[in-house]
């Protein structure tokens, strides 16, 4: 008899918890797909576009929080005792009522754990909202888990005392595997230099940190450089007031949303990659860039130093000085930059290195 597993994941809308989502289930099939059946529960279908599964689809899910709650919380008990599976694993935030032998949640929601300040609240009052009620949702049958799953082991240690339990497990995100020729040729005497900040536009993603380390290079006469973001400046509030404020300087290119095709040949033809964001489960601009070979400069975080690992060519700034970024590019540019040392984190026991451990310890297909 084949093993019945439940992937809910209907928050999935779109950025890194769609490619969660379509990561897990693409592995599920690649590694099980004759020895399970899988139902996943997802916004849109065509949107993960995995075959193999059977999709219901709740588009209702992201019109407002009753619905989501009542699937949660209501509906989706009634669907547990209709499916009956062997394995519901929630890679939506919340762990929702159901009756399943193994039963685990995936966390992405840094929300409660961000030090939000007034002017986060004014650019973006949802995430605001989140940071104070996301702890509660998290906490609604979080002990009915038999594991509480994290990308990171600093994400774990506050799961663990904000919550007073013992069972989050660190399971690795999967990197893109890149092929071809990823390193591009530095020409001698290079006399103009591109840096890369792939990112959304949110308030997390600390943009302005970056503008002001180029208003210092140009006071001090150091024009010779172009800082290139993937946003046009119109996308939402906080897009606009760095365009509002920034839009003028012709070494900052505003270049919109790419396509992954797109940003790849950004991380190419860039001579350095920068990650500032202040909170995230993982740093993909940093694995990616480290993938790519490239230099980069990370925001000194403990996640991003938990992403780094003992890559040799990360230079961290403070969190707090756009003067400290200023300095290291300026010494990039000049090629007197001296790279720092950092020591790559073994998450603690229960860790998974890719999504097969992951699975291995839910149980899958045992």
């Amino acid at each position: 008899m084949k093993q019945k597993i439940v992937v809910s994941a209907i928050n999935s809308f779109g950025g890194g918890v769609l490619s969660v989502v379509q990561d897990c289930l693409q592995e599920m099939i690649d590694m099980y797909g004759n020895t399970i059946e899988i139902t996943a529960l997802v916004y849109n279908k065509s949107m993960v576009g995995i075959e193999g599964i059977t999709y219901l689809e709740f588009p209702k899910a992201r019109s407002n929080w009753y619905w989501r709650l009542y699937y949660e919380y209501v509906y989706f008990y009634q669907l547990s005792k209709d499916i009956k599976p062997d394995i519901w694993l929630s890679l939506a935030d919340a762990t929702p009522r159901v009756i399943a032998p193994v039963q685990a949640v995936y966390c992405h929601n840094l929300a409660p754990f961000y030090k939000i300040t007034r002017k986060d609240a004014q650019f973006d009052p949802v995430l605001a909202i989140y940071h104070f009620i996301f702890k509660y949702i998290y906490q609604i049958n979080i002990r009915k888990n038999k594991f509480v799953i994290v990308q990171q082991q600093w994400l774990k240690e506050e799961f663990e005392q904000l919550f007073e339990i013992n069972n989050v497990l660190v399971a690795y995100p999967k990197i893109t595997a890149l092929t071809g020729d990823l390193k591009e040729e530095i020409k001698p005497n290079k006399n103009h230099f591109t840096f890369f900040y792939p990112s959304i536009p949110r308030v997390f993603k600390n943009f302005e940190l970056i503008t002001e380390a180029v208003k210092i290079l140009l006071s001090e006469n150091i024009s010779n450089f172009e800082m290139v973001f993937t946003f046009s400046g119109t996308e939402n509030k906080y897009a606009q007031s760095i365009y509002k404020e920034y839009g003028h300087i012709k070494q900052i290119k505003f270049v919109g949303e790419l396509s992954r095709k797109q940003v790849f040949e950004f991380y190419k033809q860039s001579d350095a990659v920068i990650f500032s964001s202040k909170t995230e489960t993982w740093g993909m601009g940093i694995s990616e860039g480290m993938t790519f070979q490239k230099p980069i400069f990370a925001i000194d975080f403990p996640y991003a130093r938990e992403t780094a690992g003992n890559y040799n060519k990360i230079k961290f700034f403070n969190p707090n000085s756009p003067d400290s970024l200023a300095n290291n590019l300026d010494k990039f540019i000049k090629n007197r930059l001296e790279y720092d040392k950092n020591e790559a984190i073994i998450p603690t026991y229960p860790f998974a290195k890719d999504w097969r451990e992951l699975f291995d310890y839910l149980g899958m297909n045992s």
